[in-house]
């Protein structure tokens, strides 16, 4: 018997000029981009037991079809189809107010029915080589709760996020490094706004953590690293990624200390913490200011990788030393002029590059 299998794509709407040299997608033939990709969509289909008879010639608009929408005849390759694909497409945006739709391939079979779930690492990066060139990157198969990544709800980030997944692949052997941008990088770009550069921060993690759910969600074990800071405006070459692959791997969180005094911590009779967030009351940096009869000693910038800033120690180091301390949570908008400059101070000072 004869089934239909979707392979849903996100299409980003902006220009692919921005992301590379690529050409404009006018002229981009599709027939070439789903020549390309076959070999893997045949993969695909047996490696969960069916039988491969063909895919379809153009990308489409609907989700859903069935074999007696689409036919082909003896002296053509590819699969078309029977109904008129009027165009009509729900533009999409997401929390950053990026535009987007989705786009469908569909694949003919035979054998039992599949169910919907997720390309494996290997597929996803050969299909989406291809499709990147038409801004489309492919996030699933099949439909349902467990076949819709999109159901995230992040729409334009997994279109970035893909980006990412082919870029910071390794050819020998599927090694997933995710580089992790501090707020330092940010500031450089800002040239020393360090609100801007809060701002900007904010936009990137918000992508960093949309990735995350990607890799975690399609089973791809990765190691997170620390950047380099030309990465946040372009993907590193094969060979910069090999000789990142002996950088030390970031667990719970990411520190930047800085000390503006040569006494020790213990000697402090105050600590400040603020939890900074962004637009979406998501948790950015985690500053702790330290103080000693109301002048700065140290400050700490905590970034939050795969687990949470060690709040519970700070407390335990404050009561076990009597140093008073507070906590408060601050929108970027809320922070005071004081404690813009103190974290402008401590990123001048950090050795996080």
């Amino acid at each position: 018997m004869q089934f239909a299998l979707s392979l849903t794509f996100v299409q980003c709407l902006k220009s692919v000029s921005e992301y590379s040299e690529k050409p404009p997608i006018s002229i981009i033939k599709h027939e070439e981009i789903i020549d390309n990709i076959e070999p893997t969509v045949k993969s695909l289909i047996e490696r969960l037991g069916g039988k491969y008879v063909g895919m379809t010639s153009e990308f489409c608009n609907r989700s859903k079809v069935k074999p007696c929408d689409i036919a082909t005849s003896l002296c053509e390759r590819r699969f078309h189809y029977q109904f008129v694909d009027t165009g009509d497409v729900h533009t999409h945006s997401d929390q950053l107010s990026n535009a987007y739709m989705y786009k469908y391939l569909h694949i003919i079979y035979e054998g039992e029915e599949l169910e919907g779930g997720y390309l494996n690492f290997e597929e996803c990066i050969g299909i989406n080589k291809e499709t990147m060139k038409l801004s489309c990157a492919v996030i699933n198969f099949g439909r349902g709760r467990n076949g819709e990544l999109a159901t995230l709800n992040i729409g334009y980030t997994v279109y970035e996020s893909v980006l990412m997944l082919n870029s910071y692949s390794l050819d020998s052997k599927p090694i997933f490094l995710l580089p992790f941008h501090p707020l330092e990088h940010f500031w450089g770009r800002a040239k020393g706004d360090t609100t801007e550069a809060l701002l900007d921060f904010d936009d990137w993690y918000i992508r960093f953590r949309s990735l995350k759910i990607i890799l975690e969600n399609i089973g791809v074990k990765y190691d997170v690293i620390v950047g380099h800071r030309s990465w946040i405006c372009e993907a590193p070459e094969q060979i910069d990624l090999q000789a990142y692959c002996a950088s030390k791997v970031l667990d719970a969180f990411l520190k930047s200390e800085v000390n503006f005094s040569e006494e020790p911590k213990e000697t402090n009779d105050k600590c400040e913490i603020i939890n900074v967030e962004g637009a979406y009351s998501e948790l950015l940096v985690t500053v702790v200011n330290w103080y000693k009869r109301e002048k700065l000693t140290n400050t700490d910038i905590y970034y939050e990788v795969k687990g949470p800033a060690p709040i519970d120690k700070i407390n335990q180091f404050c009561e076990k030393y009597g140093i008073e301390s507070k906590i408060e949570t601050k929108l970027i908008e809320e922070m005071k002029e004081s404690s813009v400059a103190r974290i402008n101070d401590s990123i001048q000072r950090s050795l996080i590059f």
